[in-house]
């Protein structure tokens, strides 16, 4: 491989990396109790618009690829975690904001159901009070 193509490789690692750092930090911003309420309705607002960003990129030119919603390490797999990770309830504003401006699109209504349970087999396997078997 010529030098450009190691040079263009090594920067999209560096990228993809920098961007998985940012998300988790976005989904442990919306999943903490100390952080204040907007800064986790931001939080939210954040990881969806790079949901958006990741269905309309992931292959460029060719159109939306709803599919991407449903990447384990995407933004939106993210901001599931990050509301269901949460050892307190979520403020009310997150939930709302989450409710009506969101999980009304029917593709993320599909994606958020696969997350959830991606997320709830573990629970069942560990035999976590109240999962099925």
């Amino acid at each position: 491989a010529s030098r450009r193509a190691q040079a263009v490789q090594a920067y999209r690692e560096w990228l993809e990396d920098k961007y998985q750092r940012f998300v988790a930090d976005l989904r442990s911003q919306l999943r903490s109790a100390e952080t204040a309420p907007a800064l986790r309705l931001l939080a939210l607002d954040s990881l969806m618009v790079l949901a958006a960003v990741e269905v309309r990129c992931t292959r460029p030119g060719r159109g939306p690829h709803h599919p991407a919603l449903g990447a384990a390490s995407g933004a939106f797999a993210q901001a599931v975690v990050g509301m269901s990770g949460s050892r307190t309830p979520l403020p009310p504003s997150v939930l709302r904001r989450f409710s009506d401006a969101y999980a009304s699109n029917l593709d993320v209504a599909f994606y958020l159901m696969r997350h959830v349970q991606r997320l709830a087999r573990p629970a069942a396997s560990r035999g976590a009070p109240g999962a099925s078997r």
